[in-house]
């Protein structure tokens, strides 16, 4: 029985459902929020640092204790979920974070909206990565390193206001 409990995780990777959970909305919320639901099993799942077992339940749990909610196969963090992340997440090495990241930008997004961001520690401040995904290309993707996680939000918000603008101005001033 023990071995359908750790099937798929890769050594150094988590069984424990409460640790996931916490994994799981640290990886939203710097994934802007928002995810596809299959994007985010896929994305966890090619890391090996979760089982599918694992990773249903603890998906199961956040809805039920309402720090997720889903919505037309969209996961979207609360404002509880927010919290537990703020207050939880250090505890993870940074090579788990950057696993995470890395399997969760590789996925393709098909959401409508074609700006996405996503936020990535980095020594001494934020690096954020502005994408523009259309359709089967992606036009720009963009790596800006911030003093901190709050210029990150902002240059993000301000990204996903009017993301055209900010590839119109790159494409102005290199031509």
């Amino acid at each position: 029985m023990q071995e359908n409990i750790f099937a798929g995780v890769e050594p150094g990777g988590y069984h424990d459902p409460a640790t996931v959970r916490v994994l799981l909305c640290w990886l939203l919320e710097q994934c802007g929020r928002q995810m596809e639901l299959s994007r985010l099993m896929r994305s966890v799942q090619s890391t090996g640092l979760v089982n599918y077992f694992t990773l249903c339940c603890s998906l199961d749990q956040l809805r039920q204790n309402g720090l997720v909610l889903e919505q037309e196969g969209v996961l979207t963090l609360t404002a509880k979920g927010t919290q537990a992340v703020q207050e939880l997440s250090g505890s993870f090495p940074p090579s788990v974070r950057e696993a995470l990241l890395e399997a969760a930008c590789k996925q393709p997004e098909q959401v409508e909206n074609p700006a996405s961001y996503t936020l990535m520690p980095a020594s001494n401040g934020v690096l954020v990565r502005l994408t523009l995904q259309e359709q089967d290309y992606c036009p720009m993707e963009l790596t800006l390193y911030t003093p901190d996680e709050a210029s990150a939000r902002q240059a993000a918000k301000r990204y996903l206001e009017d993301p055209v603008r900010l590839y119109q101005a790159i494409l102005e001033q290199l031509m």
